[in-house]
């Protein structure tokens, strides 16, 4: 639920929001377990690039 509040955040333009929701989740998936872990890690990793470039953000990007 929380990786898809931060997909709605990004649409609506809150991306600074939409860029702590995708960084919490990546790192909640870190240190979870089971097979699906890498890939919600990787997607929130994504949409955590994409709301840093949009912020202009493109070191941290």
């Amino acid at each position: 639920m929380r990786s898809d509040r931060a997909q709605a955040l990004g649409a609506l333009g809150r991306y600074g929001k939409c860029e702590a929701q995708c960084a919490a989740v990546a790192q909640l998936a870190d240190r979870g377990m089971g097979r699906d872990m890498q890939l919600i890690a990787a997607v929130a990793r994504t949409g955590q690039v994409s709301a840093l470039t949009e912020l202009r953000r493109h070191p941290e990007a």
